[in-house]
């Protein structure tokens, strides 16, 4: 089924059995308990335990909980379990999502979870999302968003390469799901936030220290120093201090008085010429 859409197909679901409910009301208890204060460092363990706890209860082939930005989704902050071991490389889980699958993220920015157990269950309007899922052999899916003050923010993706019956408990508990990594996962990207302007705070004080009454015979050195911490701490290829005036330069004079470039990286740039 697709949550919206009933399909005349499908036959009503028996209850699920008092064990099943059990066992999964058990598993979530488990990974909300698990995901609450972690350190950093303990956060990409955890989460990807929690995607193996769905996988397996679903009998899942791959479950992946991947990050929204800027309007598609993001490798950062990503997170995959697959039951064969191996990284798949599926673009309905990339960054060509959104484009892809045009009918899919709209029930998702909706807040709807696309759900289906086999490809004759999903949409009429969704003919190119069939034939392309078709061709991968990618027969059964859900689609969870995970929204934060009604944007969506994440998707959880459950995969099964085969036609399948979700299970009740699952689907009936996917917005807990969802709000469990939802969670983490905000709690992830604010501790991302604090230890970047941390890092940014110390870059700052380390670069005032540099300065605070060095020789005159040192403030080269210094000068140099401190492009090469900047450099460093924004990962780029160029860092440099360029002298500007009014009056007009002749010669090879640049204007380029101080620069530090990247180990690799060519020292000539002719958009710093001239």
């Amino acid at each position: 089924m697709i949550s919206g859409i009933q399909s005349r197909r499908n036959k009503p679901k028996a209850p699920a059995a008092p064990e099943q409910r059990t066992r999964f009301e058990e598993l979530l208890s488990g990974l909300a308990v698990r995901l609450i204060n972690l350190k950093a460092e303990e956060v990409q363990a955890a989460m990807e335990e929690g995607l193996q706890l769905i996988g397996t209860f679903a009998s899942a082939d791959e479950v992946r909980l991947l990050s929204v930005e800027r309007g598609a989704l993001a490798d950062e902050l990503a997170y995959a379990w697959l039951s064969r071991g191996e990284r798949g490389d599926l673009a309905c889980s990339s960054l060509g999502f959104f484009d892809r699958f045009p009918v899919a993220v709209e029930m998702l920015r909706a807040g709807k979870p696309m759900i289906y157990g086999s490809l004759n269950e999903l949409p009429h309007q969704a003919q190119e999302e069939r034939r392309y899922l078709s061709g991968i052999g990618l027969h059964a899916a859900i689609a969870q968003p995970i929204l934060v003050d009604a944007r969506l923010v994440a998707v959880l993706f459950i995969h099964c390469f085969r036609e399948t019956r979700w299970p009740e408990n699952l689907v009936e508990r996917l917005p807990q799901v969802a709000s469990i990594f939802g969670n983490a996962l905000a709690r992830r990207h604010a501790e991302t936030q604090l230890q970047a302007q941390l890092a940014f705070e110390t870059l700052l004080s380390d670069l005032s220290a540099r300065f605070v009454n060095p020789s005159p015979t040192d403030i080269d050195a210094e000068i140099e120093g401190a492009l090469a911490e900047i450099g460093a701490f924004f990962a780029a290829d160029r860092v440099f201090i360029a002298r500007f005036s009014s009056e007009q330069k002749t010669g090879t004079d640049d204007g380029l008085t101080r620069g530090w470039v990247a180990p690799g990286v060519s020292t000539a740039d002719p958009h710093l010429q001239g």
